[in-house]
């Protein structure tokens, strides 16, 4: 004790400005959340069991279940005769009712959320992942984001109109790039780390016949594709 007390005593003299903390008298603070909320927003107009099935699944999976009521813009805007929301907006709304590390999710109205572990790791890491339904599939399911990385890009965010085609892989290609992945159609077919993780018990779709078949050359699609060329190469 003697010497650590005339070490502390040297010390003192050659740095007059410094002083000696006592630890035993510090209060840590609490530590840091990895993860705080689940804030899930989806656009809820399908009444079929896959959709019950689905709606029930999030209800348990999310801390705050968002739907697209209120939102200020939809694709009437850009010239679709359709009210479909806009993903961007869809977010917006989503960030308002969410802080710090929550992490929001956007999904279909007839997903099946079983586990969400796998997703609220990746995101407290990296702040924003997607999933696709299987490996034969190219369409996005989920796409997940850490409050404060939405945040910090939001206004870059694809300004995509959701239930249309194009807008999930305009996205997708969009969460890409903030990693440095370049995307074409083929690889779109293949998950890109940190961008996406592969769905190995995060959700079920329910195979049903598409009903974008007939909307292809709506405005809303065209608008899409647009976006999604201009992210792709």
């Amino acid at each position: 004790f003697d010497r650590g007390q005339q070490l502390i005593d040297k010390l003192q003299s050659r740095f007059p400005d410094y002083k000696i903390v006592d630890l035993s008298k510090i209060r840590a603070e609490r530590f840091f959340e990895p993860t705080g909320s689940i804030v899930g927003i989806v656009d809820r107009f399908g009444m079929e069991k896959r959709h019950i099935e689905a709606f029930k699944s999030q209800e348990e999976a999310f801390d705050l279940n968002l739907t697209t009521r209120h939102i200020d813009r939809d694709a009437r805007s850009i010239g679709d005769p359709r009210p479909l929301p806009m993903l961007k907006e869809m977010l917006t709304k989503a960030v308002k009712f969410s802080q710090g590390r929550d992490i929001i999710i956007w999904t279909n109205d007839d997903v099946q959320i079983l586990d969400l572990n796998k997703i609220k790791a990746h995101v407290a890491r990296f702040g924003v992942v997607g999933v696709r339904r299987d490996p034969s599939h190219m369409g996005r399911e989920l796409f997940a984001f850490r409050w404060d990385w939405l945040v910090d890009r939001l206004y870059h965010f694809p300004d995509c109109a959701a239930a249309s085609p194009w807008f999930d892989l305009a996205v997708a290609a969009w969460i890409r790039k903030q990693f440095g992945w370049v995307s074409t159609m083929d690889n779109l077919m293949e998950d890109r780390y940190p961008a996406e993780i592969p769905n190995e018990g995060i959700l079920i779709h329910p195979y049903h016949p598409s009903s974008w078949t007939n909307s292809m050359e709506m405005p809303a699609s065209k608008w899409n594709e647009r976006i999604f060329k201009s992210l792709i190469v």
